[in-house]
C-alpha cells in the first residue's frame, strides 16, 4: 500500500509537516545489469528515523532523485552507472551521521561509515551474508560522547580528519568493519559481486546480523590489499593522482573511496578538528 509520508522541508531538524509521496524513495527494483545497484533499507530502529541522499560531484542521482524523508520499516533505492554518493541515516537530517557509502563507477562498491559521526548502528550485506558496518549500539556501548549534535542525535567523530587513525575510543567497537577514520579501509567490501544490496538498521537484538570480520579490529587482510607502488605516495598524493589520471594505483579502489578520504579532510578542517 502507498502511503504519504510527512516531511519538514528544513535541514537539521526532525522530518514533519510537508507530505510527499512514497514513491518519491521507494522505486522499483533495479534490473541485474553491470553498475546499476539496488539498496533496500530494513529499519528495526526503535525511534523514528530520517534519511537523506548525496551525490558526489558529476554524479547522477539515485533514480527518481530521492528527498530526505521519513524512514519507514522497508526502502528500497535504485542507483544507476556512474553514481556515487552516500546515504546518511539518523534522527535528524544532519549530514555527520551514519552512512551507507557506495559507487557503480568500476563495480559496485559498497561500506559503511561512521567517520563523520554515528548516529544509528547499520550493517550492509551482499548476496550471501553481511559484508559490511557494525551493528553495535555505541551510544550504550560507548557511553556519554563528548561532542554531540541535538539530543544524542550524532556523535561527531574526531577522527575525521585524522586519515590513518586510529580509532577514537568512543568509536573503536567498530574500528575495521565500518569506517571509524577515512583511511579504516579494512571496513570496505569493495566489490559486492550483486547489484542487489541489502541493509539493516539496529543492532543484532533487533534482528541486523554482523559481518564476520566485526570484533577483529583492523587485525585483518583488507579487500583492498593491492601491491604498493615502487615509490609510495602519501595517502592524499595517490587519491589525488589517481583522481586526476594519473599513475597512482587504477582500479585498486573505487571513486568514492578516494573521495572518502579528500572529503573528510577538508570538511574537518572547515570544521576545525584537528588533523
Amino acid at each position: 500500500m502507498t502511503t504519504a509520508l510527512s516531511v519538514e522541508k528544513s535541514q537539521g531538524a526532525v522530518l514533519q509537516n510537508a507530505t510527499i509521496p512514497a514513491s518519491a524513495i521507494s522505486v522499483a527494483p533495479a534490473p541485474v545489469n553491470a553498475g546499476v545497484m539496488t539498496i533496500a533499507i530494513t529499519n528495526y530502529w526503535t525511534a523514528p528515523l530520517s534519511v537523506s541522499y548525496f551525490q558526489n560531484s558529476g554524479s547522477p542521482s539515485a533514480v527518481g532523485a530521492p528527498q530526505p524523508a521519513p524512514l519507514g520499516t522497508s526502502t528500497q533505492v535504485v542507483f544507476p552507472t556512474n553514481w556515487a554518493g552516500r546515504i546518511v541515516i539518523g534522527k535528524t537530517t544532519d549530514a555527520d551521521g551514519s552512512k551507507i557509502e557506495g559507487s557503480t563507477t568500476v563495480w559496485n562498491d559498497l561500506d559503511v561509515s561512521y567517520v563523520d559521526g554515528f548516529s544509528v548502528p547499520i550493517v550492509c550485506s551482499n548476496a550471501t551474508a553481511p559484508v559490511t558496518g557494525c551493528n553495535i549500539n555505541l551510544w550504550e556501548v560507548s557511553g556519554s560522547c563528548n561532542n554531540t549534535v541535538g539530543e544524542d542525535a550524532v556523535c561527531l567523530n574526531p577522527m575525521q580528519g585524522v586519515p590513518d587513525g586510529p580509532a577514537d575510543p568512543w568509536f573503536l567497537p567498530c574500528q575495521g568493519v565500518a569506517y571509524t577514520f577515512p583511511n579504516d579501509n579494512v571496513a570496505n567490501d569493495g566489490n559486492t559481486g550483486t547489484p542487489n544490496v541489502s541493509c539493516c538498521v539496529g543492532t543484532e537484538e533487533m534482528g541486523c546480523g554482523a559481518p564476520a570480520m566485526q570484533g577483529k579490529g583492523n587485525d585483518q587482510a583488507s579487500k583492498r590489499a593491492v601491491q604498493a607502488p615502487e615509490k609510495p605516495l602519501t595517502v592524499v598524493e595517490e587519491a589525488i593522482e589517481h583522481d586526476e589520471g594519473g599513475p597512482g594505483l587504477p582500479h585498486a579502489r573505487s571513486h568514492h573511496e578516494h573521495r572518502h578520504l579528500k572529503k573528510h579532510v577538508a570538511k574537518a578542517r572547515s570544521h576545525g578538528r584537528a588533523l
